[in-house]
């Protein structure tokens, strides 16, 4: 139990104050949390208590209990502080934002989030405060022509195929719901236009915005039913509100890799992203694109996101010892995994090792060996 107490102490430590104020780091007496959002921050900390105690559980043979987080609202309490008032006795909330509504209406959203908060109908709450202080949830930059677009960024094809395809007619067939930055979403996005289709672009930010932040991007995850209210269409076409996800004349597919295989079944020309015409070839482009996810991603972010050194050195040497068996099942007909032609292994990687290369590098120091397995791999990223 003090192995497991002792990471879930890390964690708690991590994030900031006013979460911590919660009392489940054993901190003194605090401020108590009254926003949206520290309580989000709440409910956040004790789900990842959660699963590392019930993982916890799993590994020592106990019996994994049914916890479950319930809101309430309680009374707030005052440690000393006083609002400012105008002169006239009323309190001064101070300047709204530049595109924030009128003072009146802005006095009506602040009841009207109240009233949400007692109801414990906490996703209403954010959506009315976004409103208040002027801000669209969703309207984190994706291209240089949006308001939040930092101009230190360089645009590139990225953001002009975005561009492109959410210029592109709204009732096409087939509508691919994503999120520019996601490496899982990314695979679809790049099945897609490997295959040269005609879709809609819905980008979908899982996050709230902060117009103080580059771009407006935050890691503040949206509740489901936030995403529920944001994005209806997107949430019928993947219940658990991840990207990617595709809709096509009513086809709902989520999952990036089964994406993937949709995709090029549905669109059954060229570029194939599994062998048409060969069993045993096809279930190793699966069983091959499984392994990227779940041992080479895995055990790279277990390098990444690990505070041990110790912990730290031995992910790294097993994250190297996956890619030398990756590559040793490589053909060596060609730069791509089967050869001459891309597939859906090399569509799984390719983001990923994008992240391997540079993430790793800027937060870890990480530097890929030059064995012969890694100058495989070297070939493989040139030449995708």
């Amino acid at each position: 139990m003090e192995t497991w107490y002792q990471s879930v102490t890390a964690t708690a430590t991590s994030l900031k104050p006013a979460t911590a104020a919660a009392g489940l780091v054993g901190c003194r007496a605090q401020p108590i949390i009254t926003t949206t959002l520290e309580v989000r921050g709440v409910e956040e900390l004790l789900n990842r208590v959660y699963e590392e105690y019930r993982q916890f559980c799993r590994e020592n043979g106990k019996s994994v209990p049914d916890l479950q987080i319930n809101l309430t609202e309680n009374q707030l309490v005052s440690f000393g502080w006083e609002p400012v008032k105008s002169q006239d006795g009323n309190i001064d909330r101070g300047e709204p934002g530049p595109n924030a509504p009128p003072v009146q209406e802005i006095e009506k959203l602040i009841d009207e989030r109240n009233e949400a908060r007692r109801a414990n109908n906490f996703p209403e709450a954010d959506r009315i405060r976004q409103v208040r202080s002027g801000r669209r949830p969703d309207a984190a930059a994706q291209t240089s022509r949006d308001a939040l677009w930092d101009p230190s960024w360089v645009e590139t094809h990225g953001e002009r195929t975005i561009a492109k395809r959410v210029a592109a007619p709204k009732d096409l067939p087939l509508k691919l719901y994503t999120s520019w930055f996601c490496p899982f979403a990314q695979r679809a996005w790049i099945a897609v236009e490997e295959k040269q289709l005609d879709y809609s672009y819905v980008e979908i930010n899982p996050y709230e915005v902060d117009d103080r932040l580059p771009g407006g991007y935050t890691k503040k995850q949206l509740p489901l039913e936030v995403k529920k209210a944001m994005y209806p269409d997107f949430i019928a076409s993947s219940p658990r509100g991840l990207v990617p996800s595709v809709d096509c004349n009513g086809d709902k597919v989520w999952e990036s890799l089964h994406v993937v295989q949709y995709i090029d079944e549905r669109f059954d020309h060229p570029p194939y992203f599994l062998p048409r015409n060969d069993p045993v070839k096809r279930a190793h482009v699966r069983i091959w694109s499984d392994f990227v996810t779940e041992k080479m991603q895995r055990n790279f972010y277990v390098h990444l996101m690990d505070q041990d050194p110790a912990a730290q050195a031995k992910a790294k040497d097993v994250f190297f010892q996956e890619c030398r068996t990756f590559a040793r099942a490589m053909s060596k007909d060609g730069p791509y995994f089967l050869g001459k032609e891309i597939s859906m292994v090399d569509i799984a990687l390719f983001p990923f090792w994008q992240r391997f290369l540079w993430v790793g590098r800027h937060y870890r120091g990480l530097e890929m060996p030059k064995d012969k397995e890694f100058e495989r791999l070297q070939r493989w990223w040139e030449a995708t």
